[in-house]
């Protein structure tokens, strides 16, 4: 059913954008990758999303505060885009305090493969997401407790 819901808007000009609790991947209380969640979100939920073009996921559940970009693997079938990967998106700040960033980039390079998930930013200080959607860009701020604006992305349909 997933697969149907997501791929019927393949070649359209929205946005296609999902919402989970669970993450795909994590640099925060459920790293090194051995430690996290069973896989069925990486093995069996993530290559749908890929092979029908979402541009952004949304996560909670690790309580830290994490930007990823998940590329496609070589071996999903017919990614729409094999040049631009997902924005995963972790802003678990709701209802618990934030946990601890364990990982970074090389030890998911290691882990995952080089090259397959990019580290865009990664903080224990929790934050929430302003998201700002155009038809051509999605532009994304966090915004920490202390009011700051640690980081923002703008990421292009094209």
């Amino acid at each position: 059913w997933l697969r149907q819901a997501l791929c019927s808007n393949v070649h359209s000009d929205e946005w296609l954008i999902t919402v989970s609790h669970h993450f795909f991947y994590t640099v925060g209380n459920y790293y090194p990758p051995e430690e996290r969640l069973p896989p069925t979100m990486e093995k069996e939920v993530l290559p749908i999303l890929q092979e029908c073009g979402v541009h952004a996921h949304f996560h909670g559940h690790d309580h830290v505060t994490q930007i990823l970009e998940i590329m496609p693997r070589s071996e999903n079938k017919n990614p729409v885009n094999r040049n631009r990967g997902i924005l995963q998106i972790g802003v678990g700040s709701g209802g618990k305090t934030n946990g601890n960033v364990r990982g970074d980039q090389s030890g998911l390079d290691e882990a995952l493969g080089s090259g397959n998930v990019k580290l865009k930013y990664a903080s224990s200080t929790a934050a929430f997401a302003l998201v700002t959607v155009t038809p051509k860009t999605l532009f994304l701020e966090l915004i920490n407790y202390n009011g700051e604006y640690p980081f923002d992305i703008t990421v292009s349909r094209e």
